[in-house]
């Protein structure tokens, strides 16, 4: 069983039928940037990666990881989403890490890291939203009814106040995991945006955009049959063998649906990349 942080890089053709450019800058600002960092070659051969920010929001730890997917993780990115990339960047592997000064801004580590990316990497890229093919998170029920594995939360979501040890955590929060068995997904205090998003790494050829018209935050229990993501196909349900599809499960066990449409789609565009000299 391995947990789901991450999407899927797949390949993907597009259609474009409109398109929009912008620049996306990456900040320099030394209070959003780490104030040491690490970054090292790994040779050690393994398939297997793992990053994340640090407990305190001031920092960022990476083994082993794919320069790509340092990229998509620091923009917050689907695999589809990033183009443009030089093929050394899939098997490039590097260790990362980074803290920011004490006095720091929390939760800015994405920020921070796309600083580094453009300081350590030389990075250079912008932005095109495309029209394309999307699933659009919406309710299964023409009476708005909601599925039994899904209820609105009654969890404050609010942290209680720093003590000596450092900020405190959120009761509220997602875990998702995915294998051989199937998937499975549970939140505490989620808004369906963020279950949209959630989805999203599953179903790994379109977006998954939150258009259910709900408010509020719900608790969900989702289970899903193995192999059965991420086929356009899937979008009418279907039980296998092994049980329900995911998007028979979102129907039976949520009360929402994923129905296809198109919408627009935001892509990273990559102009220059260099590799980082290891410090």
């Amino acid at each position: 069983m391995r947990r789901m942080w991450c999407p899927a890089i797949v390949a993907a053709v597009f259609i474009l039928s409109k398109q929009t450019t912008a620049q996306t800058p990456i900040p320099t600002n030394k209070e959003l940037s780490f104030e040491v960092a690490s970054v090292k070659p790994n040779t050690s051969g393994s398939g297997s990666s793992r990053a994340g920010s640090l407990p305190d929001g001031r920092g960022f730890r990476a083994t082993n990881i794919p320069l790509r997917l340092l990229i998509q993780t620091a923009f917050r990115l689907r695999a589809f989403q990033l183009t443009g990339a030089p093929a050394w960047i899939a098997t490039a592997r590097y260790d990362i890490d980074a803290r920011a000064a004490e006095n720091a801004p929390t939760g800015q580590a994405m920020t921070m890291l796309r600083a580094l990316l453009a300081d350590r990497l030389k990075l250079v890229v912008h932005t095109e939203t495309r029209d394309q093919p999307i699933y659009a998170l919406v309710p299964a029920r023409s009476d708005g009814r909601l599925g039994p594995q899904m209820k609105p939360s009654m969890t404050d979501c609010v942290p209680p106040p720093p003590d000596e040890r450092g900020p405190r955590a959120s009761a509220c929060g997602m875990n998702s995991n995915s294998g051989n068995n199937g998937g499975t997904a549970t939140g505490i205090g989620q808004s369906t945006e963020q279950i949209a998003a959630l989805l999203g790494n599953f179903v790994v050829d379109r977006m998954v955009v939150d258009r259910t018209g709900l408010a509020g935050r719900y608790d969900i229990e989702l289970k899903w049959a193995p192999d059965t993501l991420s086929t356009a196909a899937g979008a009418g349900g279907a039980t296998t063998p092994e049980g329900a599809s995911i998007f028979t499960a979102l129907q039976e066990q949520l009360g929402l649906k994923l129905e296809a449409q198109r919408g627009p789609v935001e892509f990273l565009i990559i102009d220059s990349i260099q590799e980082p000299v290891p410090n």
